[in-house]
């Protein structure tokens, strides 16, 4: 049976394009159990003008406002975060066209299993999902033009799964992304699954809405 992940990052964020490529809009991030665990192990008592500026330099380019933490000392609810945010570097215009990475500074760039092979059993400490659900808006003046297409993709035996799904209503975007990892300890033989299933799973969230010049 395959355990439930014991740990959930849920990502909820909505934002606007502009005209000259920038974003703007508001995250709210809540985190459970191991992931709310982890968060108060290494954030407690850090003085919270320092954290966002972590926060900034880990998110490269973007600036953060009116960032607000809940429930940090409360054990028995999730961590919850909410911020503002400008950023001119998750999206760009070329043209008469607007290319926009939805999961903006969320995006991931590298696969953590780059090498040719792997010698040891894959740790991941526990089981866990990452959920984001995301509303973009069309600026006025541009249709769109195209958005990342739905899309299932798993590792066999139940290891992991990541599901994306998209939807245009009227002038806003909607995309939902899930991922999964259910088991604590991956065989090594695994390994070149694991490593083409990362590399899927970050294309797919590479891709970006192109949205039109009307």
């Amino acid at each position: 049976m395959v355990p439930e992940p014991t740990s959930k990052n849920t990502i909820n964020f909505s934002f606007t394009v502009a005209k000259e490529g920038n974003v703007s809009g508001r995250v709210r991030i809540q985190k459970t159990d191991y992931e709310a665990l982890k968060f108060r192990k290494n954030y407690s008592g850090i003085n919270k003008e320092k954290y966002v500026e972590a926060l900034e330099n880990e998110f490269s380019g973007i600036e953060i406002k009116n960032y607000q933490l809940e429930n940090e000392t409360n054990l028995s609810s999730p961590i919850q975060e909410t911020f503002d945010f400008v950023s001119s570097s998750h999206s760009e215009a070329i043209g008469d066209n607007l290319y926009v990475y939805p999961l903006l500074f969320f995006t991931p760039q590298k696969n953590p299993f780059h090498a040719e092979r792997w010698v040891k059993p894959i740790y991941f400490g526990y089981p866990k999902q990452y959920k984001y659900s995301i509303s973009i808006d069309v600026p006025e003046g541009y249709e769109i033009e195209s958005v990342p297409k739905p899309i299932s993709i798993a590792t066999g035996e139940n290891v992991g799964m990541l599901k994306y799904n998209s939807q245009v209503l009227g002038n806003r975007i909607q995309i939902i992304v899930s991922f999964e990892i259910n088991q604590m300890l991956v065989a090594t033989d695994f390994y070149p699954l694991l490593k083409d299933f990362y590399k899927k799973i970050i294309e797919k969230q590479n891709e970006r809405i192109v949205l039109k010049k009307v």
